[in-house]
């Protein structure tokens, strides 16, 4: 089995106490004092260890670190995985069976139970993106998805639908009356199933301008429709999330991954009392009115109340409003998905899908100003999409496309449990699982095409070597010689700058093959 060590490479000096991590399985011996130590870093001087480019020296030091489910009050049993599966298309076709008997992961991601279902499967756009509904229509769509989880449970599958919490298309008016999900609302709505509507009218449900307006875009402008989005922070909308929730279940599902996780701009009254209530309990009358210019916080007017934004624009006053778009993000992600859906199913699977690319911070990262302590909490996996970050390969500037760099980083900042990267990977598929099995993770996140023989091959043979050799990859523990740090207490501050240092002397480590895992620097202890 393997161990993790107790060095760390920072861009600081560290002191120490002498602890260790604990191992995850308690059938995992400790390390035995005649174990030899490792060899130093090769590719460098001053005891083997890698310099960078300006010939700074990467040592690791000597620390005490203790962190692990119980560091962040995660002590409950843990769903472990090692093989999963995730398809939006072609989940129709009968190769797709064959090919989930035949690679027998644990875990698919497979049907939509959310926004997506209820915007389009009734209409004439079923088939197409994202989530090419095999047959039209809300009964006859969720008998088909029914009867595929019964299927994929009697081959031994766990099954997790995708949920969108929030993304709607449609119209509220057209030459033929409301569209996609307005239409379904007014009319679709079907309460022996749902329940009673939350709202008589749903634009009552949405994010909204300062004007008062409707957030509204065309990214998709599927069937020429356009796109809203509710709000998360209004109760009427988590009525109607539950109401999903609850129905996905009946169809079988043992559990979800959230997507399109976001806030906007958003100035809705929902928002806005929030958004006030958030600065009262964080900051006295004389903070407000020295740290963001606030003289009356129950008459000030909010101009923006952004999230996400560009770093170079960022303030104090606009990181504190993404740091309570994603506080107030997961505390609706608890409140449907943990505290109401394990209500009605206790072993209710939960996970999120969120993104990272290239550890984009303030404009991207839906937990990137997250409190350590909600970090991934009561959530059993991850699944963190890397964009167009990693999926390509230029041997001449010596990019290799991969992210083990953001795998080690969701490993340490998720106490060591299951995830997956969304690389959008087609080409270097036995790289992609090679990678995440290789850091902890549980292959493979998007595109596992069955579609064409030699990949349905290779996606078959890997997970089969995975499931052989089980015992080495399941809830297995790093053989790191150090730990590199990750700047979170600086992005929290909203300094980018360590974050650049960070990614170089992540890059110099790998390419000197070190060992070594990655930690945020606030969990450091």
């Amino acid at each position: 089995m393997r161990h993790r060590s107790n060095n760390i490479c920072a861009l600081e000096p560290i002191s120490d106490p002498d602890e260790t991590f604990a191992p995850r399985a308690a059938d995992i011996p400790p390390l035995q004092a005649d174990t030899p130590p490792s060899p130093p870093c090769q590719g460098g001087d001053k005891g083997g260890y890698p310099r960078n480019k300006s010939g700074m020296i990467w040592a690791p030091c000597l620390v005490s670190l203790f962190v692990g489910a119980s560091a962040l009050g995660q002590t409950e049993a843990r769903f472990e995985f090692t093989r999963m599966l995730a398809h939006w298309t072609d989940y129709d076709r009968p190769e797709y069976l064959e090919f989930v008997r035949e690679a027998q992961p644990e875990l698919v991601q497979v049907g939509e139970y959310g926004a997506h279902f209820w915007s389009l499967v009734h209409t004439p756009e079923y088939k197409g993106y994202p989530s090419h509904f095999p047959v039209r229509g809300i009964e006859p769509a969720s008998a088909w998805f029914a009867e595929l989880n019964r299927q994929l449970h009697a081959a031994g599958v766990k099954v997790v639908g995708h949920l969108n919490v929030e993304f709607l298309v449609g119209d509220p008016d057209s030459p033929e009356g409301p569209r996609g999900f307005f239409r379904f609302y007014r009319d679709l709505w079907d309460e022996s199933v749902l329940g009673p509507k939350p709202e008589a009218d749903p634009m009552a449900l949405l994010e909204r301008k300062k004007d008062g307006t409707p957030i509204r875009d065309r990214t998709y402008a599927i069937g020429g429709m356009n796109e809203y989005w509710a709000c998360l922070r209004n109760p009427s909308w988590q009525k109607v999330l539950k109401a999903w929730v609850h129905r996905g279940i009946e169809l079988g599902v043992d559990g979800y991954v959230a997507n399109y996780f976001y806030r906007h701009d958003c100035l809705c009254e929902h928002c806005v009392r929030g958004f006030r209530q958030y600065l009262k309990d964080r900051f006295g009358p004389d903070e407000l009115r020295r740290r963001f210019g606030i003289e009356d916080l129950g008459r000030h007017e909010f101009a923006e109340l952004v999230s996400w934004h560009d770093p170079a624009q960022s303030t104090p006053l606009r990181r504190e409003m993404l740091r309570f778009s994603q506080i107030s993000n997961k505390e609706v992600f608890d409140e449907v998905f943990v505290r109401y859906g394990r209500s009605i199913k206790p072993d209710l699977i939960v996970a999120q899908w969120n993104h990272l690319g290239d550890f984009s911070q303030l404009s991207g990262d839906e937990r990137c100003l997250l409190p350590a302590e909600l970090w991934g909490r009561d959530e059993d996996y991850l699944w963190y999409s890397t964009g167009g970050s990693a999926n390509t390969t230029e041997l001449k500037r010596g990019f290799l496309g991969d992210a083990t760099l953001q795998a080690r980083y969701i490993r340490g900042a998720f106490a060591d449990k299951p995830y997956t990267l969304g690389k959008y990977e087609q080409t270097r598929i036995r790289a992609a699982i090679a990678e995440l099995a290789a850091n902890g993770g549980a292959p493979m996140g998007f595109y596992a095409d069955f579609t064409k023989p030699a990949g349905r091959e290779v996606l078959t043979r890997y997970y089969q070597f995975l499931k052989r050799y089980d015992a080495v990859f399941r809830a297995d523990r790093s053989h790191a010689e150090a730990v590199l740090l990750f700047p979170r207490q600086a992005v929290h501050a909203g300094d980018l700058g360590p974050l650049e240092k960070f990614r170089e002397a992540g890059r110099v480590l790998l390419d000197a093959h070190v060992l070594f895992d990655v930690l945020p620097d606030d969990l450091a202890s």
